[in-house]
This record gives C-alpha cells, structure tokens and sequence, in this order.
C-alpha cells in the first residue's frame, strides 16, 4: 500500500540537484510519485514501505553525493531548521583570503618565486574553504547529472590547472589563481546571500509553529498551575490571560477577553471573545482574562491543520515549474558544451591559449541554471507563505498558479454569502392548526438534522418552552428536500415545495413570504404551515462580489436549494441565481459553465463538495465542513467572502513575479552566454571579460531572482 513519506535532503545547492533527485527516486520500482522542493529541502515520496524502505531511498539519494533524513509528522521542521544554521566563519576567511589574493597577484608586495608561492597558498585556503564545489561538483559530472557545482568546479578546478601548467612551462608572468578564488568566493557569498532572503520567503511554517505555546494554565479546582501542553487533555479547563496565546482550540466557558486572530483571518481587529464563542489555538489574547474548555489538541487544532497544508503545498509544484526544472537540469550540459565550443574556436582563430582558456572560463561560469531553476519555486513557495499569514490555505502550488485564471465564481448561497445561522421570524398556521402545535412537531422531526434552518426552529421552540413531547416514529430524511415522519399516528411532511409538490400538497399563495427561506409543513397530506427564517448576508459578502463583477470583471452566479423568491431576494449584482437545486445538481451547472469560462466555486457545506470537486478551482470558507475542505483547491480561514478576491490577487501577483523571473533569467543568459564566449569582443571589440567578474554577474543574477521572489512577502492584498 502506497504511504507518503517526506525526508529531509541535505546537499542541495541548486534546482538542478533536486532536479537529480526526483529522475534517480523515480528509475525505483514501485515508486508512485516524488518531488523534491530545492527550496525547503525536501523529498516527497509516495511508495510502499515494505517494498521500498527508508534505507532503500538514502542509500539512493547518497549516490548524488547527498544526504536524506526521514521526517516523522511529530518533528515539523526541527531537522530543516538544524540544518540550515550553518557557520558564515569560512566564507569570512574565503573573503578574505581572495583579497589579499587579488593584492599579491597585482605584484604591489610580492613578486617572483615568493609571489608565485603566497598566491598558490592563499588559493589553497580558498579552495580549502570552497572544496563543496569540488566534491559534489566532480562526482555529478561522471555520473551524468552536472549541475551549478559542476560548473563552478570546472571553471575554477581549469583556472588552477591551466596556472599549474604555466608555473611548470616557466611562463608566470600571468596566473589565474586570483580567479579560480575569485569564482569559488563569489559564488559562495551570492549563494549565502540568497539562500538567507530565500529562507525568509518560506518563513511561513516557522512563523506558525512559533505561534504554538509550550505551556499552559490548568485550572484545577481552586488552584491555577502551569502545565506542559502535551499533557492536556479534551475537556480540560484552561485559563488565558492579557498577553498570551490561546494553548489549545476551545469554547469559552466563563470571563471575557479580546483575541487576535489576525494569523487565521487575516483581520488586524482583535474580536471580543465571551462565553459559548469558540477559540483557536495560537491565537494571542490581548486583553481581559477568559477560562476556556480544551476540545482540540495537538494535530487535532487549527493551528496544527494549517501548518499541514502550507508544509504539503510549499512541497508541490506547478505545471510551470516543472517546465523550469527540466529546463535548468539539461542546461548545464549545454554550457560545459559552449565551453568546450568557445575554447576550440578560439584555439582555431589562432587567439591564443591564453585567450582560449579565458573565454572558455567565462562562458562555464556564467552561463549557471540556478537563476532560470530558482525563478519558479521560489516565487510559488513565497507566494503560499504569504497566502497562510493572510488567512488562505492554499493546498498545492498548481492551485496558486490556476487561481489567476478564474472569471467565474459559483457562489454557495447559505453559510456562504449569507449567514450559516438562520433566523426564525414566525409560524404561520393554516385554519385548524396552532402555530405553536405544528412549530412542536416540526422542531422534533427535525432536531440533530444540522441543517441551519431546523437549527433556529430548534432555538425558538426552546425560548418559546414548547413541549416537544409526543409520539414519534418512521422519520425519514429526503436529501435536499425535507423530513416526514408519523407523530402522534399522523403523517407529518415537512419541507420544500418541490417535496410538497411531489406528494400532491397545494400550498397556498400567502403574501409576503416571498424574501423568506421557508419549511413548509404538512398532516395527513393537508397543508398545515409554513416556517418563515431570514438569512442575512455574511458581512463583506457584498463588498466582495460588487469588486468581483465591477472590478476584475469576474462573472458571479449563486447557487441554492432555497425557493426561487428567496434566492432571488439575495440582492447582489449576480448575473444569474439558480434555486431549488439539489445536491447532485450543482456540479451539473458547474460543469455547463465550466464550457465557456475557467470556473471556481464557493462553498461550505457537505452538499458544496461535489461542486468544490468538478469546478476548476474549488475555494471552501473556514466554518464549513470537513467534506467541502477535503474537495476544496484553497480553503479560506474565516468566513469573509473577500479572502476570495485576495486569493485571485495573491494567484496574479505571484504569476507575475514567475514572469519577471524568467524573463530575466533567460534574458541575463540570452546576453551572458556571446558576451563571455567572446563573441561579442570579436565582432565589435571591447571589454575583454574576466572569469571573476563573469562569477560575480552569475551570482547576482540568482541572489536579483530570489530577492525579486521575496517582494511577495510585503505585497497588499
């Protein structure tokens, strides 16, 4: 049985590594699917334990020349975050070893045998501190899978060499040490460089295991002691005070207090929190005192939900950036060819081995697919980063990356645009029956049914203190359109007009029913009544879709099993509102609109999931079910329709972001690759490049990609 499993790769140092890693896990028999993520260093694998174990993929992975360390769900991110603390004292010694270098090479202090020796031993140090380059650099080129390392060894493995072979020939008069060292120091400092702004683009795991207390104020009779977290349990009764974060998810049960809950809505506006309102762990209470009842704990809580998903989604990739990689994994062997190419037209126009050598240099140092490799991932990771401190789930990178696509929105209408809480106004009776009487045999049908509109019969009955005593048997519940039972030996029917109708019931034409939602109810195939309930709109509903259609020129429709007067009483600028539909029918109309436009849906309940699952991007607002989370591509934490409109803007900034990373990418290579060959100097003449300075421009076009990336942190949504 095929289990899913993540590990841990230490080694990494370019796109093209993780590259590497995905073509050797997959040659594994029985592997289902794999993608390793350079960015967070992790390798996710689907395959059969027993049939390929742990020890099996670590041996594989070790063949690169890498490490792989499996992560258990109990660690989160303690072994990437050990990992990546890695001392800055050899690059400080690189540095400053290729200064004194590039001073000893200009003949101001040393010339002769004696300047010959303190530079060989000053790149010596160099090359010491740089020898990474070298041992993993090597090893992939005979192997077949050369990547930056390679490139980087090459270039400054053939400086040294070629200085060697001038010392042992007597002509010393000009060495390439000052470059080989002047490669290796660049790049390490543009790498150190970027992998500090990339680490803080995918800060956002780390920002929200952060968010989760160690401790926590047990309330134990009379007595208030702190406690170690792990040791809680559901039902327990917790104290929170001014200052710190909620420990676990819960309901108030006695005090009041304000809570941020800015890290799961998005919303800066602490929220006043009093008994029987619900609590989220992580969240920071800023003021007043509250005793909450523990009910979730530990992976069971939003907080830990939350860290989930944006760990599964930071580890997926898109279409696009799988383009990337299968790019940037073969554009190494392309350079180590335009190398070999520069250097064997040079040698043919009689240049000279010492230009010969030069040009060839350039051209394999400058021309690295980190850049080209990094100009996805990295904006893709940043941008779910961004999408979890806002409020919005993303669940994988390809959803990200089809969000800015949407022109259509399907919009659930109850618990969606409207309240999820219906609101009882009244009963009216028909002649020969008593509002309260048939209100009673509504309410017992219906109890634990979970359906909104039951819910507020069931709050009315109990502050009108009906009696709800009465015999009661064959109760049947008819999805989408409402319950009979036998009460008191009678046959009662309560529910739609589409199940009315279906069993022969008139109901009559009552005036101002029209903007309700309704139950109607039935004794003995008599009407007897009808439930009358507002719903009114969730606030922001209509802010959101006012911008969506006036706007972003986003076609919105609504969808509902509500009757046709209430449905169409929901005034909002939709283009067209569908009633009366069943569960089954909503992916039907998803699917007819799907024909002509790129089609989200919006929902909440269980009966949304279908349509979540057959819409091109199917969004689920945080109150809603487990079903419409599963079936849904982004779920919205909270219940602000807005987040929906923030998430097609977070999907179009981040696109954009690609756009502009590739687009430098391939342009920085488009120019580099004739300037550092010579071609350029050949036809026109001019500057003659250096392999240093060609180091410099490779390591500044990766560290502009990612700080580029990084823009995504500060964006206003």
């Amino acid at each position: 049985m095929s289990q899913e499993r993540k590990f841990y790769i230490s080694g990494m140092r370019c796109t093209a590594c993780s590259a590497n890693v995905e073509k050797r896990l997959k040659k594994l028999e029985g592997v289902e699917a794999v993608s390793a993520d350079f960015n967070s260093a992790e390798c996710t694998l689907f395959a059969d334990e027993k049939q390929i174990p742990d020890d099996l993929v670590a041996a594989t992975i070790s063949k690169l020349g890498f490490q792989a360390t499996r992560i258990l769900p109990e660690e989160d991110t303690a072994v990437a975050e050990e990992a990546a603390d890695k001392s800055i004292v050899p690059l400080v010694v690189s540095i400053c070893a290729t200064a004194a270098l590039l001073v000893v090479s200009m003949g101001h202090f040393l010339s002769g045998a004696a300047g010959i020796a303190v530079q060989v031993l000053l790149a010596a140090v160099v090359i010491f501190f740089g020898r990474t380059f070298f041992m993993r650099g090597i090893p992939a080129l005979f192997r077949g899978t050369p990547d930056m390392d390679t490139l980087i060894s090459c270039g400054s493995g053939a400086a040294v060499i070629y200085s060697v072979f001038l010392i042992c020939t007597g002509r010393s008069g000009h060495l390439y040490f000052d470059s080989a060292a002047m490669i290796i120091t660049l790049v390490s400092v543009g790498k150190h460089l970027e992998d500090r702004v990339r680490r803080n683009t995918i800060d956002a795991v780390r920002t929200l295991v952060k968010l989760a207390p160690e401790t926590a104020y047990k309330v134990c009779g009379e007595n208030i002691e702190e406690v170690s977290v792990k040791t809680l349990r559901p039902g327990d009764l917790l104290q929170v005070t001014a200052g710190a974060r909620v420990p676990a998810d819960g309901v108030v049960v006695s005090g009041s207090g304000w809570v941020d809950e800015s890290m799961f809505t998005g919303e800066p506006v602490p929220v006043e929190k009093l008994p029987e309102l619900s609590v989220s762990g992580g969240s920071l209470c800023t003021a007043g005192t509250i005793i909450i009842k523990a009910e979730k704990l530990g992976k069971d809580t939003l907080l830990s939900n939350i860290i989930s998903m944006v760990r599964q989604a930071q580890g997926t990739k898109a279409p696009v950036a799988r383009i990337a990689d299968v790019v940037s994994g073969y554009f190494a062997c392309f350079v180590l060819a335009v190398s070999a190419v520069t250097f064997t037209c040079h040698m043919l126009s009689g240049a000279g081995l010492d230009t010969a050598v030069n040009f060839a240099l350039c051209a394999m140092v400058i021309s690295c697919p980190c850049a080209l490799g990094l100009a996805t991932p990295v904006a893709l990771v940043a941008g779910i980063g961004r999408g979890a401190k806002a409020g919005i789930l993303i669940k994988s990178a390809e959803s990200l990356e089809r969000a800015c696509r949407i022109n259509c929105i399907a919009f659930d209408k109850t618990g969606t645009v409207t309240e999820s809480k219906a609101y009882f106004e009244k009963m009216i009776a028909a002649d020969g029956f008593e509002a309260d009487g048939v209100l009673s045999r509504l309410v017992r049908t219906c109890y634990g049914t979970g359906h909104p509109l039951a819910a507020a019969a069931v709050e009315e009955a109990e502050k009108r203190n009906i009696s709800l005593d009465a015999d009661i048997s064959g109760v049947e519940h008819i999805p989408g359109k409402g319950t009979s039972a036998v009460i008191d030996g009678k046959n009662w029917l309560f529910g739609s007009s589409r199940l009315f109708a279906e069993n022969g019931v008139d109901i009559p034409d009552i005036p101002g029913t029209g903007k309700y939602s309704t139950i109607y109810c039935a004794c003995g195939g008599v009407y007897a009544g009808v439930a009358l309930f507002s719903n009114p709109l969730r606030p922001g509903s209509r802010e959101a879709v006012e911008e969506l259609t006036q706007k972003m020129a986003v076609r919105c429709i609504l969808l509902s099993g509500d009757r046709k007067e209430a449905v169409e009483g929901v005034e909002l600028p939709f283009e067209k509102v569908y009633s009366q539909l069943l569960p089954q029918d909503k992916p039907e109309v998803i699917k007819a609109w799907k024909k002509n436009s790129f089609c989200a849906m919006v929902g909440d309940g269980v009966n949304d999931a279908p349509a979540l699952a057959a819409a091109d991007i199917g969004i689920a607002v945080g109150s809603g079910s487990a079903a419409a989370h599963d079936a849904a591509d982004i779920v919205i934490v909270g219940n602000d329709l807005r987040m929906v409109n923030k998430s097609i803007r977070l999907s179009l900034c981040t696109m954009r972001i690609i756009k502009q990373n590739l687009f430098w990418a391939f342009f920085y290579n488009l120019l580099a690759i004739p300037f550092a060959s010579g071609a350029v100097f050949a036809l026109f003449g001019g500057m003659v490049p250096s392999p240093a300075l060609c180091a410099g421009a490779m390591a500044a076009s990766s560290f502009t990609v990612v700080l580029n990336a990084a823009r995504l942190k500060g964006i206003k949504l």
